[in-house]
């Protein structure tokens, strides 16, 4: 008697695992490219079942892949929406029970104008009319910077075209003072 209960549950176990691996649908997946290549997250996706009109919503990773594992088998549309980029729609997909179909899709830029404006308003004006030079030591400066001393002299060299001063045998200021 054990052993027909033991034939019986490893048959119905066998079975069990054969119609689980059974499946009734497609599946449609792919990567969305921009023109140099490189991955394009948070496209819009659109799987149009061409006979019923059925639509999935997806939208891509980070890296740029979409994926719909459960499709039931027919023709379908694909439509992909990025801003800055062309539209793109491939009609005629045709799933089958069982197939898991790849689909890359490389968008094109929109032929639309870029614009960049530049101001000026930031830039100090110059005055052309005087040769001297001039600059602000502002207060991180002199607190962050390893200061001997605190000296204003080492704070102009912090300005452009402010040289140290040698004096007599080739030694700087500082180098007769310390």
């Amino acid at each position: 008697m054990r052993a027909a209960w033991g034939v019986l549950f490893l048959s119905l176990v066998v079975n069990t695992s054969t119609c689980l691996a059974q499946t009734v649908g497609a599946s449609l997946q792919g990567t969305v490219y921009d023109p140099s290549g490189g991955f394009v997250p948070g496209a819009a996706i659109e799987i149009r079942n061409a006979e019923q009109g059925a639509v999935r919503a997806l939208i891509t990773d980070d890296k740029g892949r979409y994926r719909e594992p459960l499709l039931p088998p027919g023709e379908y549309e694909l439509r992909v929406k990025v801003l800055g980029f062309q539209p793109v729609v491939l009609k005629g997909i045709k799933l089958t029970i069982g197939q898991d179909a790849v689909l890359d899709v490389k968008l094109e830029i929109t032929g639309g104008v870029e614009r960049i404006n530049v101001s000026a308003d930031e830039a100090p004006p110059i005055d052309l009319a005087s040769a001297a030079l001039s600059g602000t030591v502002n207060r991180s400066q002199m607190n962050d910077l390893p200061l001997n001393g605190r000296s204003f002299q080492e704070l102009a060299l912090l300005q452009p075209g402010v040289n140290a001063a040698k004096r007599r045998g080739g030694r700087t200021w500082k180098e007769n003072h310390y």
